[in-house]
């Protein structure tokens, strides 16, 4: 699970909550990524209309084949503990 763009929760702490439902949390998108959470502050209805970097590596390898799972933070919010 990789987290881009801004949060209200410390990144650390969410890579803290998620790695204690199973989660593995990681600082960039790559191949083996499954889940990207979006921050606060982006609107849209997929990968291609967030522009950060994240984003469009996930848009690459979504291309690729890979399978990644786009959720903005509120859509997350339930695997994330609340600030």
């Amino acid at each position: 699970m990789v987290f881009t763009g801004g949060m209200a929760l410390r990144r650390e702490d969410a890579w803290v909550a998620v790695a204690s439902l199973g989660a593995t949390p990681e600082t960039a998108v790559t191949k083996r990524t499954t889940m990207l959470v979006i921050g606060d502050g982006f609107t849209g209805n997929c990968v291609e209309e967030f522009h950060t970097g994240k984003a469009a590596k996930a848009v690459h390898w979504q291309a690729k084949g890979h399978t990644i799972e786009v959720l903005t933070l509120r859509s997350a919010g339930h695997v994330t503990p609340s600030a």
